[in-house]
């Protein structure tokens, strides 16, 4: 009897759960920070719960906690989407053309609207001015009175379309 016990103690230590490879670990990962910036566009911060995203991802809750200890990790990790978005909608080669694509994705690009509706939720303003800042070319001596220019656009026009789910706040 003794035997039988030690020989299934064993037999458990041996045996080892597979692990999962770095591959699909890496595409879960993605999987996780795709569904919740779909979730953040969609639906602001309130739905970044990992419920929501994991239901979204189609992971478990442990599974996100696998990739992200904390909320703040995750967004950090949508920052580089944020970015991306921005930066391939306007064109920053100078403030004034910068302004002339800001206008034009408020206007023409419901998508964007929503990614600069909640963007607030990864940076704050400070943070969204000076990264733009940064990013503005040519020879523009002040590139924050473009931005200042393109948010008040922003505002107002999310005013006049009295669509509020769809405009910056």
């Amino acid at each position: 009897m003794l035997s039988c016990r030690i020989a299934r103690l064993t037999l458990k230590r041996t045996i080892k759960m597979p692990r999962v490879s770095q591959e699909v670990a890496a595409q879960t990962r993605q999987k996780i920070i795709d569904a919740s910036f779909s979730l953040l566009v969609e639906y602001g911060n309130d739905a970044l719960t990992f419920t929501k995203i994991a239901q979204a991802a189609k992971v478990s809750r442990s599974g996100i906690n696998a990739h992200f200890k904390k909320k703040s990790e995750l967004l950090d990790a949508l920052k580089p989407m944020l970015k991306k978005v921005i930066t391939d909608k306007l064109d920053f080669t100078s403030g004034k053309k910068f302004f002339e694509s800001w206008k034009d994705a408020i206007d023409n690009d419901s998508y964007f609207r929503n990614v600069i509706a909640h963007a607030n939720a990864l940076c704050n303003e400070q943070e969204g001015v000076a990264g733009l800042i940064e990013l503005i070319g040519g020879d523009d001596e002040n590139p924050e009175d473009h931005i200042l220019m393109a948010i008040g656009y922003a505002v107002i026009h999310c005013a006049k379309s009295g669509n509020k789910s769809t405009c910056c706040k």
